[in-house]
């Protein structure tokens, strides 16, 4: 979450005017729970952008990642409605 890459793309898009929140996965850093393969963090994704679907609707949402933030990102997008 605070890798250079990720905080550096997350400020030039607040810059440009979009809502960016950077999370981590459960068991990762400071999260509670521990790692579930992948779909626990599937769970964690869908939940994040629920949160900013709440608090900006009608806004278009984009989810990002990176490395395996990027894999669960493709998952979770690749199921969505």
């Amino acid at each position: 979450m605070h890798f250079k890459v990720v905080f550096r793309i997350a400020k030039a898009l607040q810059e440009q005017g979009l809502a960016v929140l950077r999370f981590n996965f459960r068991g990762v850093g400071r999260s509670e729970g521990a790692h579930d393969d992948g779909n626990g963090e599937q769970e964690d994704a869908r939940a994040a952008l629920s949160e900013l679907e709440r608090r900006f609707p009608g806004l278009p949402l984009v989810l990002g990642g990176f490395s395996v933030g990027s894999v669960v990102g493709l998952r979770v997008a690749a199921r969505a409605p």
